[in-house]
């Protein structure tokens, strides 16, 4: 029996790169590497996301099915999404500086061991990297601190 997870996995990567790669040349014009072109990029892309695909799909044929699968976790699911959730609020209202570091810590919840040092030191950087990109880099007008 083989791991059908990995399976679906990897015929939807398969999937959506050759519909990205045939969109990509039946639409835009690519261009070559010396002149690209708007095309260009989307279609690396789908052929990278059809490799990825067959590679799934070839991992998955290949590896036996060694233990049973876990049941489909929902707490994780939920946890996720409620910190997805939580984090866009509190962006809007108590600024980067305060949701970052709550998305991260509610997303560690979601796992079943945490270590709370690499957990706080995720939360720092991502903070940190967050207001580089975002603020600093991309000059986006998002709230550092509403308090």
């Amino acid at each position: 029996m083989f791991k059908s997870t990995d399976k679906l996995s990897g015929l939807f990567f398969a999937a959506f790169g050759l519909f990205t790669t045939i969109v990509t040349l039946s639409t835009l014009e690519v261009g070559t590497p010396g002149d690209m072109r708007s095309g260009f990029f989307p279609l690396i892309v789908g052929v990278l996301l059809v490799a990825v695909g067959l590679a799934v799909l070839a991992k998955a044929g290949l590896s036996q099915l060694q233990d049973t699968q876990p049941a489909f976790a929902l707490r994780p699911l939920l946890i996720v999404t409620g910190a997805v959730v939580v984090s866009g609020v509190l962006l809007l209202t108590a600024g980067l500086i305060v949701a970052i570091p709550v998305l991260v810590i509610l997303f560690s919840t979601a796992m079943p061991r945490r270590n709370w040092p690499e957990v706080l030191l995720t939360a720092i950087a991502m903070t940190v990297l967050s207001y580089l990109i975002f603020v600093v880099g991309l000059h986006l007008r998002i709230p550092l601190l509403n308090l």
